[in-house]
């Protein structure tokens, strides 16, 4: 009987990086805020350096 290894994703409980920029795009148009973060300033002054 072999064993296959699992593809996981490198988030937390095997997320992907697809479902995890998927739900931080739908957290930040349904809430306003970025990781808790209201003005992203840093993408005001240097859009290029975010």
């Amino acid at each position: 009987m072999e064993i296959k290894p699992v593809k996981r994703g490198i988030g937390p409980a095997g997320k992907v990086l697809k479902d995890m920029l998927e739900e931080k795009e739908r957290l930040f148009q349904q809430t306003g805020y970025y990781y808790g973060l209201k003005e992203l300033r840093l993408a005001k002054e240097d859009p290029l350096r975010l």
